[in-house]
């Protein structure tokens, strides 16, 4: 049987290292400072990525998962294509806020890396793992 719980759970923390991996795409001098301080910043870092992707992952992957699931199109495809889609959001809002600027491309990345990290985990556990993928 398909279980969100601890899928869920999993999948939150799966998405921490997108959110390492996010913000050294998107902050080019970030990766000019020694490693030791880069993973200093990044551990230090990671309860406020937790908060501000976390929370959410879990009330959004909460609501995808059971609307998928009811309408039977819980698969990994379903799971990256809504986890894509609060990605488009972000950058539909920034060209239409200030248009097109080249440095959007690094957020978008950094924004979509740790849904992505999340709904590969969300479906590893969820439905890979219990053998109904």
């Amino acid at each position: 049987m398909r279980a969100l719980f601890p899928a869920i759970i999993y999948a939150i923390v799966a998405g921490i290292p997108g959110f390492w991996l996010g913000s050294l795409i998107a902050a080019p001098r970030f990766r000019e400072r020694p490693t030791r301080e880069i993973v200093t910043t990044l551990i230090r870092s990671t309860p406020v990525y937790f908060l501000m992707f976390g929370v959410p992952a879990l009330l959004y992957g909460s609501a995808v998962w059971w609307v998928l699931n009811a309408l039977g199109f819980l698969n990994l495809a379903s799971l990256l294509s809504a986890a894509t889609l609060p990605v488009l959001g972000y950058l539909a809002n920034g060209i239409a806020k200030s248009g097109w600027d080249p440095r959007l491309r690094w957020g978008v990345w950094a924004f979509w890396l740790p849904p992505l990290f999340i709904a590969v985990a969300l479906w590893w556990f969820g439905v890979y793992a219990v053998g109904e993928a």
